[in-house]
Formats: C-alpha cells, sequence, structure tokens
C-alpha cells in the first residue's frame, strides 16, 4: 500500500509536469493506483473498530474510515482540477 501511495504521487506529478497525451496517461495511472490501497485502508479501520470496547466508538471509526475516503477521492480530483 505504501509503494502505491508512492507511486500515485509521483504519477500524480507527473501529469501535472506533461501536456497532452502523457498528461493523460498519468493521471489514469495516478488514479488506477489508488484502487489498491482502498482495501488496506478498510483492513485497519475494521481492525481498529473490533478493538473498541463501545458501540459509539466503533461508529465514530466507521465515520473516520468515510471521511478518510473522501479526503483520498478529493485528492484524486484535486489532482485533476489542478
Amino acid at each position: 500500500a505504501l509503494l502505491c501511495d508512492e507511486v500515485m504521487v509521483v504519477t500524480g506529478v507527473l501529469g501535472l509536469i506533461t501536456t497532452g497525451w502523457q498528461q493523460w496517461l498519468w493521471s489514469i495511472v495516478t488514479h488506477v493506483i489508488m484502487f489498491p490501497v482502498f482495501p488496506y485502508i478498510y483492513k485497519g479501520f475494521k481492525e481498529a473498530a473490533s478493538d473498541v470496547k463501545t458501540s459509539t466508538l466503533a461508529t465514530t471509526m466507521w465515520i473516520i474510515f468515510g471521511l478518510n475516503l473522501a479526503l483520498w477521492t478529493t485528492f484524486a480530483i484535486t489532482w485533476d482540477l489542478a
């Protein structure tokens, strides 16, 4: 997951500094490489939510998980708009 994250950032930068078809290529690569990271994020939050003692804290963990996914998606959209 860490390697995918690094590749996502590097290819995102390449998408920003190139033009034409290369910009599209790097943009697609950076978006596709983001998807293998999601299962690791889910696994981490699932384990953390199962370790908490109260349902309120577990619910909070799942809300944080949803916000985290929203931020990751927003990150990708921000690269597109830059």
